[in-house]
């Protein structure tokens, strides 16, 4: 007889949506068959498997939890890769009751299970541990101010300023730094100056805690004296000058007057008179008239001397006239 081959699907997986899986073609039982006057029948076999769950996808990852003794753990938020897992995943602590003591320190271990949205779960370990009650120590905070001045008290300005006197408690579990109350306004002005706080020093006495705050004084400066505009000088009041004497009446006063006005007729220069020597100038000292001075002619005693000439010229006209 002929032999007879088997053929192939033509499609050798199959996506199973309903069942969730996949249908995959093994072959044939035999690969060919003899015809010999009958049929020949070949049987394929599929195998179906069916898709990973979310379970089997994803690996929960958790943080340690601590709580301190009498606190309540909740294991809840400890899984810290929750948002990249599926969304909807919930997470339920399924920690058996007693199984952590939170009367005693000490470490424990809690249990949750992650619930995926496709049914599948995951139950995930969780480390438990329990700190010990942190001890507390309360102190009693007072404040006091101090001159930083010496020979300067405090005025009564500065005093109404001192914070209220009050508790601090700190703890061992963590550090507590405490922040003393700072006086305002930190500038005070009195009536000799002003007094400015410098700050705090820390003074622990046993169960007490005391704040001493220094204040340093500042004297008022007196103004600097302003100076005063020197004086402008004046001069010194000049001596009016006195009137010639005029001996001759009226006719003197004319031939004063035009004595005077052929004088002050510049001069010009061949007329100026030649310089007098040391001798001729003495000898006319001497023929001044009598009046107690030998100083030399000034303008006056010449005017005045040329009247006297011109008044004995006239008067002995006249008497030559007469006889």
């Amino acid at each position: 007889g002929n032999s007879v081959s088997a053929q192939q699907p033509s499609q050798t997986t199959y996506t199973d949506a309903v069942n969730d899986g996949t249908w995959t073609f093994k072959g044939y039982d035999a690969a060919s068959a003899v015809v010999n006057k009958a049929d020949v029948e070949f049987v394929g076999k599929w195998e179906f498997k069916a898709n990973p769950t979310n379970a089997e996808t994803y690996t929960p990852q958790v943080t340690e939890e601590t709580i301190k003794v009498g606190e309540t753990p909740d294991l809840t938020d400890n899984v810290k890769n929750l948002t990249i897992l599926p969304a909807g995943t919930k997470v339920v602590d399924i920690t058996p009751a007693g199984q952590i003591d939170t009367t005693k320190p000490g470490t424990y271990t809690g249990k949750v299970r992650v619930d995926y949205p496709d049914g599948s779960s995951t139950e995930v370990s969780v480390p438990v541990n329990v700190l010990p009650a942190p001890v507390t120590e309360t102190y009693q905070v007072t404040y006091r101010f101090e001159s930083a001045t010496a020979d300067n008290n405090l005025p009564a300005e500065v005093l109404s300023l001192l914070p209220q006197s009050g508790t601090y408690t700190t703890s061992s579990s963590a550090a507590i730094a405490f922040v003393p109350e700072a006086p305002m306004p930190v500038e005070v002005a009195v009536a000799n100056g002003t007094w400015t706080f410098l700050g705090y020093q820390e003074v622990e006495e046993g169960a007490n805690l005391t704040f001493v705050g220094k204040w340093v004084f500042e004297a008022k400066q007196d103004p600097s004296p302003q100076p005063q505009p020197a004086p402008t000088p004046q001069p010194a009041p000049q001596p009016n000058p006195v009137p010639p004497v005029n001996p001759g009446g009226e006719q003197g006063t004319d031939n004063n007057q035009a004595d005077r006005h052929q004088s002050e007729q510049p001069r010009k220069p061949e007329e100026n008179p030649p310089a007098q020597s040391p001798a001729g100038e003495k000898a006319k000292q001497a023929t001044l008239p009598n009046t107690g001075s030998t100083a030399p002619l000034s303008l006056t005693g010449l005017m005045a001397s040329s009247l006297l000439a011109g008044l004995a010229a006239l008067l002995l006209g006249r008497k030559r006239k007469d006889d």
